[in-house]
């Protein structure tokens, strides 16, 4: 016998948001720790750490507090500096292994 799930859209994509935050603050560690060892530049993992607390803060308080435009914009804000983090990180490791 199969059971239909009877969860709203809504609820379908804030486990979807909140799965995906899980698995970007997994990632960031695996790649921005490493990098941080290598290069020794806190302001990069500081720009991480904004981005998944924005993407977090999204995810689990603004959007069920303030809904989903409010969501979005934190979500893609916590991601742009997400990104710069990861590009910083990058050239940080670069420079560190060029310069070997």
């Amino acid at each position: 016998m199969l059971l239909r799930r009877t969860v709203s859209p809504r609820a379908d994509s804030e486990i979807f948001h909140r799965a995906m935050v899980g698995l970007a603050l997994c990632a960031a560690l695996i790649v921005l720790a490493p990098g941080y060892l290598t290069h020794r530049r806190v302001r990069v993992v500081a720009t991480g750490a904004a981005g998944l607390a924005r993407l977090a803060s999204a995810a689990f308080v603004v959007g069920p507090r303030h809904g989903e435009a409010a969501e979005t914009c934190l979500t893609v804000a916590g991601a742009v500096l997400l990104t710069v983090a990861h590009l910083r990180n990058r050239a940080c490791c670069r420079a560190c292994f060029t310069m070997i």
